[in-house]
């Protein structure tokens, strides 16, 4: 095809006045050439040259490729740069050359099939599914955006240059191509290829556009909602059942690949951080509490891009949810009312983020008398669970607000009580003797200072704290084992704050749930006995000299039953060997703690030195030996040195009438050796 095309000359690059030399310069000022025609503004087309680049255009976008694996990167890239040629040409005109609606309907279809998000589905399977994410790290502090697009940006599509030029020269005269990206959104189905296609075209127009339109705003925040009601799809599936169940048709659950969904979620997350108008209240009210409900997603791709949006919109995070708490903690509750459990993970993400400042506002007060009110009515299993994760944060949160308190107050009494004792004594020195009136009066003033003050270190959460006793003790022994996992879960913050704030209220605690920690070692979920374990290592650390007595007769008896009842434990048994190894761990701190009897101690001595020769199991045992050499290294190395077998000292036992020790173990030398060294450094 011939092309006849007037160009004024000054808009041509000049022609160098020297000769060209190679091909390669030739292909240079081609290239530079056809980019100042494609660049200029004043270039007249003669009309059959007007109707030849429409038809050109016109088959271009007809051709309904689909996307494979015959389709190449470099062949779905030609075709997009062979239509920005074709319309930079004649973008003037192409109002007059096609149906605008015809034609954006044929773009948006010849954009959709060059996106091949199947590929980068395929290539990025390990960055959509991972969920390894430890919520005990969730520190906005660490959160580096910079990290975060390097690790993200394998999630943009391959020709996204391409797009984003297409987008950029289309809606720079057609604005009408957002309303009909917006149309197309399939919000029955929304895990959907053309909706992550939709979602990922909004966030490259809106980029450098303004958005102002409300409604379709809050579209996107429903179709969020609905994606992210849910991590592992139970509510899904529960109502599907249910829907079955009615209709007596028994239908196969399908369930979308969980890449989709997270990618899809990702998309329109980005889309929506874009177009949110920080300025405007109205957009921050639904979307803050949608962002927290996505940080506590166990995919950390959504995990992550929540935060991103939560930091873009402020540098101090916690100071920015204090300002919008009245919204979130109402959405909460107005979710809460309507047994979503949504409102759960919502608060408890708002304490994580917020840190003591959120902790701080009168209105948590609320929040948690409101809570411990739906405990009392029996909720179902899924909020008990929850309500104790909650309070397992919010345990931590006012920990660290009170240690920052003692540590204050602690500093200021150091300073100032040696000179209150210094007046005192110049007072009783110097002062001549009272009558009896007077010290009677004198001492009734006393104690009504000392009520006084003793009213005034009454801490302001002690009677809410109470009330959280009270709801440890009733539910560490429920039926649902999942329960009693996360009371115990929560157990070491709450102790940890009830021994700071007040000791009276806390060894109360300690005495009521003691029999259910005992039975919890019997328990037959090995997961609760692991925090079980935990829990009774963290009372150790609080206030061994009052459970010393308690461990030493209650519990440790089962802890030497099942260490003794395991020496041959497999590898394959995961639950149980996952017990004893935490057994194995936690043994050497728990008896450092308290004071144990030689007959136990020899005992337990003679089990580690057994569990030696398990191939697992052996350097939790040594571990533990190193621990307890510093209490017992006399009855360690006095066990050592009987029990561990060799010839000689074989032979010369056996002669022995009146003591053989019991058993001879073979124990690997470099265990020995490392002990024995050890022991002579005691």
């Amino acid at each position: 095809m011939s092309f006849y095309i007037l160009v004024p000359i000054e808009s041509l690059p000049a022609i160098s006045s020297q000769p060209l030399s190679s091909e390669s310069s030739i292909l240079t000022y081609e290239a530079e050439f056809i980019n100042e025609v494609l660049n200029s503004s004043n270039i007249i087309l003669s009309d059959h040259l007007l109707i030849e680049c429409q038809a050109d255009l016109f088959q271009l976008l007809e051709q309904q490729q689909q996307i494979s694996s015959s389709s190449i990167l470099t062949d779905r890239r030609w075709r997009l740069q062979l239509f920005i040629g074709y319309y930079t040409f004649i973008h003037s005109h192409i109002d007059f050359l096609f149906d605008m609606d015809a034609f954006t309907d044929k773009l948006f279809r010849f954009i959709l099939n060059t996106l091949d998000f199947n590929t980068l589905i395929r290539s990025n399977i390990n960055l959509l599914n991972e969920s390894s994410l430890s919520k005990t790290n969730n520190n906005t502090k660490n959160f580096d955006q910079n990290e975060y697009h390097s690790v993200y940006k394998h999630l943009k599509s391959d020709v996204f240059y391409e797009i984003e030029q297409i987008i950029k020269l289309f809606t720079l005269s057609h604005e009408k191509f957002i309303n009909y990206l917006f149309e197309q959104i399939n919000q029955k189905k929304i895990i959907d290829e053309n909706n992550q296609k939709i979602f990922y075209l909004l966030s490259i127009i809106f980029k450098e556009k303004h958005f102002n339109n409300f409604e379709e705003y809050q579209l996107l925040l429903s179709l969020l909602s609905q994606l992210i009601c849910d991590d592992d799809y139970r509510k899904q599936t529960k109502k599907r059942k249910k829907n079955h169940l009615k209709k007596g048709i028994e239908l196969k659950l399908i369930k979308e690949p969980i890449s989709n969904r997270n990618l899809t979620i990702y998309f329109l997350l980005q889309s929506i951080r874009t177009i949110t108008c920080i300025d405007q209240v109205e957009y921050l009210i639904d979307y803050i509490p949608l962002l927290l409900l996505c940080h506590s997603s166990k995919y950390t791709i959504i995990h992550q891009t929540s935060l991103l949006c939560l930091t873009s919109i402020s540098n101090n995070l916690s100071s920015f949810l204090v300002s919008q708490s009245e919204y979130i903690i109402d959405s909460s509750l107005k979710k809460l009312e309507t047994s979503s459990y949504d409102g759960y993970f919502i608060l408890i993400e708002f304490i994580r983020l917020g840190n003591t400042q959120v902790i701080n506002l009168p209105i948590m007060t609320h929040v948690i008398e409101q809570l411990l009110l739906d405990l009392s009515c029996l909720p179902q299993i899924e909020s008990i669970e929850l309500t104790f994760q909650f309070l397992n944060v919010f345990c931590q949160q006012v920990l660290d607000i009170v240690d920052k308190k003692k540590l204050k107050s602690t500093s200021i009494s150091q300073q100032t009580k040696s000179l209150i004792d210094f007046t005192l004594n110049l007072q009783q020195q110097y002062t001549p003797e009272n009558s009896s009136n007077e010290e009677i009066n004198n001492n009734n003033n006393n104690d009504n200072d000392d009520d006084n003050e003793k009213k005034s270190d009454e801490h302001p959460w002690h009677k809410m704290l109470v009330s959280i006793v009270d709801v440890f003790q009733h539910f560490i022994s429920h039926s649902n084992n999942h329960i009693r996992s996360y009371v115990l879960d929560a157990f070491p913050s709450l102790a940890h704050l009830l021994s700071t704030i007040d000791e009276n209220l806390f060894l109360p605690l300690v005495h009521k749930l003691w029999p259910g920690l005992i039975h919890r070692l019997y328990d037959i979920d090995f997961n609760i006995r692991i925090r079980c374990l935990t829990t009774i290592q963290c009372l150790c650390n609080i206030c061994s000299d009052f459970v010393d007595r308690r461990i030493r007769q209650d519990i440790l008896p089962i802890l030497i039953q099942h260490l003794e009842n395991n020496r041959s434990i497999s590898s394959s048994n995961k639950l149980e060997y996952r017990y004893m190894k935490c057994l194995l761990t936690n043994i050497g701190s728990i008896l450092n703690a308290i004071t144990v009897n030689i007959n136990d101690i020899e005992k337990l001595v003679l089990i580690l030195f057994q569990y030696l020769q398990v191939e697992g199991l052996a350097l939790n045992a040594y571990e533990q030996l190193i621990l307890l050499t510093e209490k017992y290294s006399d009855i360690i190395w006095l066990k050592l040195i009987l029990h561990d077998e060799n010839e000689y000292r074989k032979g010369y036992f056996d002669k022995m009438k009146v003591y053989k020790p019991e058993p001879m173990l073979t124990i690997d030398p470099k265990w020995k050796s490392n002990l024995l060294v050890c022991l002579n450094k005691c």
